[in-house]
């Protein structure tokens, strides 16, 4: 599997928002086969300190989540983020057949990578992608949207990096199934 989806959870919309938490799972957009999964808690206080920056509606916005969803802000489990993005650069060097050719996906890059890109940065550590192979989850969407295809469907805890990236690769590969179909192959 060559395709990883990435969701992050923040305390902020900009470049430089302090990372709450990075999940993502490598998955076959051809097949709907889900593969390893990454599920890391940041110290966002050390991300902070690191110079990440968060804002006010952000936070507004999470104290109106559930409480699960609140309670993955706050744990015992949570990483410094110089340790999360290691960990994450590492996982991610395992398990990708070819980072030169990983399909890195989000909900949107302009958002998710962004961010993480920011956090790479801010802790001096190489970003493992190459930025030309990001996609996006919102223009397939929309594609699905068009074809009829359930964009809605969710299972698991909202707001939850894991189970945000799970439902994406599902919706991903539900949508290029779809295509495929129309086309009478794989894509």
């Amino acid at each position: 599997m060559n395709h990883v989806m990435i969701d992050l959870e923040t305390l902020g919309t900009n470049p430089n928002a302090p990372i709450a938490s990075i999940g993502a799972v490598f998955f076959d957009p051809n097949t709907g086969g889900l593969g390893e999964q990454f599920y890391c808690h940041v110290d966002f206080e050390s991300d902070m300190k690191n110079g990440a920056a968060p804002d006010g509606d952000t936070i507004k916005w999470w104290l109106r989540q559930s409480a699960e969803a609140r309670a993955e802000l706050i744990r015992d489990d949570m990483c410094p983020i110089w340790a999360a993005v290691s960990k994450f650069s590492d996982w991610l060097t395992e398990n990708a057949e070819s980072l030169d050719t990983l399909q890195v996906w989000a909900n949107s890059p302009s958002f998710d990578c962004i961010i993480l890109k920011s956090a790479f940065e801010r802790t001096d550590t190489d970003i493992p992608w190459n930025y030309r192979n990001e996609r996006d989850v919102r223009t397939i969407k929309e594609v699905g949207f068009a074809l009829g295809v359930d964009v809605r469907s969710y299972f698991g805890i909202p707001h939850n990096a894991i189970y945000d990236a799970i439902n994406q690769a599902v919706l991903v590969s539900a949508i290029v199934f779809r295509l495929a179909q129309n086309q009478g192959g794989e894509l």
